[in-house]
């Protein structure tokens, strides 16, 4: 047995010469992932002071990109990553340091012990709305303060959320694709490959195509709006089992975020709310202006949809209805105590009692420039209330829809 661990050893250090290799005084004992730029090793040290594990993650350049390529590939990464390495956050997956090294670019990243939302959306094809809520939370926050440094993930999918094993989600990989994107490398070169704005170094696709934003996939400069957009993309897999748009091939799906009607979660999911999906879809907007402007509004949002049900759910039955509420003139206002802790409690209230606003909402909606819903209206069905800790809500700044609203006419 011994013997044939050291036969397997030798050969995978002739398949990778990289095996065995010291970083930083870091031995790369394992390779764990590899593709056309990266490889990702398990490395280990014996020294007391350092972090006994690590993960490092190498990039490997094309032989045939030009000298002047390479010197701009490495300046822009090593920019790059000192953009990053020193945020810290609870729900970003943190870089530890990085560096070039007898000719190699490396990355060093904590190794923890989880899985990533892709696994876990293998085992567990739909969830509820409040098991989605406990991922979205989390995800926006991570987004919040992202954004807040002044950087846009970009390509944000399942495959870079990592949950731990008490199922604490982390953003990882962050600025990865900045690093080894094609686009700005070198004129020529960009100006001969279509699409290079969405390749890397190495000529294959960044990303998975299921999640871009429709402005990235046309080449326009991303901002915050677009990762609120793929994690609305994300929510729609989580509620419905899949993503909203699927094809053959990468472009295939690309494009389909640019051209296609958005399909509706309720149609194929009746369980979903009707104001639930009015939420899903705002971050949903083709358009960049109609979309929630922040993470914070869009879990703000998704919070009062989840609040407001969990109330219906809790009605008693001699409650009065919301027209007898309007008719009284004495009848008190019902109270909602989730709602009332917020900052904007009465703001709310009259959006759900003012029929003007109401309308007003439902003429917005004939707008197609805006969104692509179809499917005829089905009734709502009450949802179980989600476990929500005190700070998991951000301050609302927009009242959400009225959960007795209907959903937008077809447009597009």
């Amino acid at each position: 047995m011994h013997g044939f661990a050291c036969h397997r050893i030798l050969m995978n250090k002739l398949s990778d010469p990289l095996l065995g290799h010291m970083i930083r005084g870091y031995k790369l004992e394992e390779l764990l992932e590899s593709d056309t730029v990266t490889k990702v090793y398990r490395a280990r040290t014996h020294e007391l002071w350092q972090t006994s594990e690590l993960i490092i993650t190498i990039l490997s350049l094309p032989g045939t990109i030009s000298t002047q390529t390479r010197e701009r590939f490495i300046e822009r990464f090593l920019y790059e990553a000192k953009r990053i390495v020193r945020l810290r956050h609870t729900h970003l997956f943190p870089l530890f340091g990085y560096g070039k090294q007898d000719g190699h670019l490396y990355l060093l990243t904590p190794n923890l012990p989880g899985a990533t939302l892709a696994t876990y959306l293998k085992q567990k094809q739909r969830w509820s709305p409040s098991e989605a809520f406990t991922i979205l939370v989390p995800i926006a926050k991570a987004l919040t303060y992202i954004h807040s440094k002044g950087l846009v993930y970009q390509f944000l999918n399942p495959t870079n959320i990592f949950l731990q094993d008490a199922k604490i989600p982390q953003i990882g990989k962050l600025n990865y694709f900045q690093m080894l994107r094609m686009d700005g490398l070198n004129d020529e070169t960009t100006a001969l490959s279509p699409y290079a704005y969405l390749k890397n170094i190495a000529g294959t696709y960044l990303g998975a195509a299921e999640y871009l934003a429709p402005e990235v996939v046309k080449g326009a400069k991303p901002d915050p709006r677009s990762d609120i957009y793929s994690l609305g993309i994300i929510l729609f897999q989580l509620l419905s089992g899949h993503p909203p748009f699927t094809g053959r091939d990468y472009l295939e799906v690309a494009q389909m975020h640019v051209r296609q009607p958005l399909p509706s979660v309720h149609d194929t999911e009746q369980d979903i709310p009707v104001a639930l999906e009015l939420v899903l879809n705002h971050a949903l907007y083709r358009n960049p202006e109609h979309r929630f402007q922040t993470a914070e509004d869009f879990v703000t949002a998704y919070a009062h949809v989840l609040d407001g049900q969990s109330q219906v759910q809790k009605r008693p039955r001699a409650t009065p209805t919301t027209e007898q509420l309007r008719s009284s003139p004495t009848a008190p206002s019902p109270t909602n105590p989730k709602v009332q802790s917020f900052e904007e409690r009465e703001k709310v209230q009259s959006f759900e009692r003012d029929p003007r606003k109401i309308q007003s909402f439902e003429e917005q909606s004939e707008d197609d420039s805006w969104l692509n819903a179809a499917g005829p209206v089905h009734k709502r069905q009450p949802e179980e209330k989600p476990e929500m800790s005190g700070d998991q809500f951000f301050s609302p700044r927009r009242s959400p829809p009225s959960i007795d609203q209907k959903r937008p006419k077809t447009g597009r």
